[in-house]
């Protein structure tokens, strides 16, 4: 029997959680736009931190999250171990941040807190499609390496945003993101540190071994996507080489 596609956890006060997440985006170094899976483009802006972090946002989404670390394992069979939060901002709700995929590699799912843009996360179970909307503020599960997925579009918010985490990260890619932590309070994942080139680079091999082997999990429409073709895969570009002018305050 299949594990379910979703597990509902708790509510946080979604306005506290946007005014955290401006805060964030304001103070914070970037961590990539798009992603170095290639299952993301650039409409898909991300923010890293450590569960350590004294940013009041990540504190709060690990302390209630965690709440349901039990039951979780009960449902999963998983143990719910939360390390590296990461803040996630699409600035256009009407292009697709994503491509269908699925997580394998680097972790078993994620927790999710819908900030802005009620999550829309659409799962595909074999033929049957369904879209997933909470409430702005809502902390729920992702079977996300079980289930194809992808973000969906939306005519208004103009923009999205989402706290997530990964569940049983990867050890070696936790050892090496430790490895590359802020020295300040807030912990975020720096990608101006001297080593982080190789640990993107990593990453990057895994994914691209993984789509030669056929069992990277991305997906176009119907039919696989074509290296470098569709989304000009494996080169995330950062935000310190783009202007945004932070718009993320339009809504």
């Amino acid at each position: 029997m299949n594990l379910p596609s979703s597990y509902f956890m708790d509510e946080i006060d979604p306005d506290w959680a946007y005014e955290q997440a401006l805060w964030i985006a304001d103070n914070i170094p970037i961590l990539q736009v798009g992603s170095s899976s290639g299952k993301f483009n650039e409409n898909y802006i991300s923010w890293a931190f450590h569960k350590s972090s004294s940013v009041p946002l990540i504190q709060k989404f690990i302390e209630t999250a965690e709440k349901y670390s039990d039951r979780f394992e009960k449902i999963f069979g998983q143990k719910l171990c939360l390390d590296f939060p990461q803040l996630h901002y699409s600035p256009d709700a009407h292009v697709e941040p994503s491509i269908w995929h699925k997580d394998g590699y680097f972790w078993w799912g994620q927790v999710h807190l819908a900030i802005l843009g009620n999550s829309n996360v659409q799962v595909r179970d074999n033929e049957i499609e369904s879209s997933i909307w909470v409430r702005n503020g809502t902390i729920w599960f992702l079977n996300a390496s079980e289930y194809l997925h992808k973000i969906g579009t939306r005519a208004s918010p103009r923009s999205r945003w989402e706290l997530t985490c990964p569940v049983n990260m990867r050890q070696e890619f936790v050892t090496a993101w430790n490895s590359v932590l802020s020295p300040q309070p807030e912990k975020w994942v720096n990608t101006s540190h001297p080593d982080w080139p190789q640990i993107n680079q990593l990453a990057l091999q895994v994914n691209k071994a993984a789509y030669t082997k056929g069992t990277w999990t991305g997906q176009l429409a119907e039919k696989p996507v074509v290296w470098n073709e569709d989304l000009n895969m494996w080169r995330p570009r950062f935000l310190r080489e783009i202007d945004y002018a932070k718009n993320y305050r339009v809504t």
